[in-house]
Formats: structure tokens, C-alpha cells, sequence
């Protein structure tokens, strides 16, 4: 189970810590320091951020080497878990790092589905889910948590059971 906690660390610094790590700073920042340096857009700081910048770098491939190794189905949980998409805190709340996940539970498709077919007014599927949390369709939202929580917990232990790079290098 520590692998799992593990994994679960490793990908939240993926998706929300590397780039910052790695001196990767959005395009803004770089313009904005350009213009505040006189047109000379500084990126790099002191040879010790260089070599921390350079493990960064080192982590971040062998994530993202491990994502794509990934069956296709376990690499959209762990994107749509962990991607940069704000789904309100309505979601959030209920689904937590799940939320992202929801779409992908057949139960939920099936329900969205039938709901559509009676032209219901939740016209995306977030909006839909929305409405059934604010309709207390408890029972409906909870299976539903419960499938995308499955889904996620499967995409992480496999994540986790991934190991290194399969070459054996390490570098």
C-alpha cells in the first residue's frame, strides 16, 4: 500500500509542483520579467538551482515515462483526476479527487443517458451531475462516487506496480 501513497505523491508533483521545479515558468512570467529587466528575460538563477532544476527535470521524465506506459484507460483516470480543469467545489466536494474520474463510470453514462433521452436540461454531463447533487438524488451521485473512486484506486495501484523504466536506465 506504501507504493500506492508513493505513486499518489509522485503524481500530484507531476501535475502541480514539476514545471515550478524545473524553472518552467508560464509565458507571462517570462514576459513580465523581461519587460521589468530592461528586455532581458532571466530564467535561470544560480548554478545551485541549476542542478535542482536538473533532478526535476530527471523526476519528471521518469513520471511522465511511467504515464505512458500506462494502459490508455488507467493514463485518462489519472489525467482527468489530476488535469488543470476546475470543476466547482459542488463536484469537488462530493467526488474529491474523483471528480474528474465520474465520466468515466458506465453507471453514470447510463444515467446521463436516460435523463438525455427524457430532455432533461443538464445539457453536459458535469452540469447533469450538478443537477443531481442539487436534486439530493443521493443514492444515484453516491453510486457513482463509488465507481469513479474504484476507477482511480485501480489506475493508481497500477501506476504505483509500474516500477522504473523497463531499460533499467538511471539516470
Amino acid at each position: 500500500m506504501s507504493n500506492v501513497y508513493t505513486g499518489i505523491a509522485e503524481l500530484e508533483w507531476y501535475f502541480n509542483n514539476s514545471h515550478a521545479q524545473m524553472g518552467i515558468c508560464s509565458n507571462f512570467t517570462a514576459i513580465r520579467n523581461a519587460l521589468m529587466n530592461g528586455g532581458v528575460s532571466r530564467t535561470s538563477g544560480p548554478d545551485s538551482q541549476n542542478d535542482s532544476r536538473l533532478d526535476a527535470a530527471i523526476k519528471y521524465r521518469r513520471v511522465n515515462d511511467k504515464l505512458l506506459r500506462l494502459p490508455s484507460n488507467f493514463r485518462d483516470y489519472i489525467y482527468a483526476a489530476y488535469g488543470s480543469r476546475d470543476y466547482g467545489p459542488e463536484l469537488f466536494s462530493v467526488f474529491g479527487r474523483a471528480t474528474g474520474v465520474a465520466v468515466y463510470s458506465e453507471s453514470a453514462n447510463k444515467e446521463f443517458e436516460i435523463d438525455a433521452a427524457k430532455k432533461h436540461d443538464d445539457h453536459t454531463f458535469y452540469a447533469w451531475l450538478r443537477g443531481c447533487i442539487a436534486r439530493h438524488e443521493d443514492m444515484r451521485v453516491e453510486k457513482i462516487r463509488r465507481e469513479a473512486t474504484r476507477l482511480l484506486d485501480a489506475a493508481h495501484r497500477h501506476y504505483a506496480a509500474m516500477g522504473d523504466d523497463p531499460a533499467g536506465r538511471d539516470d
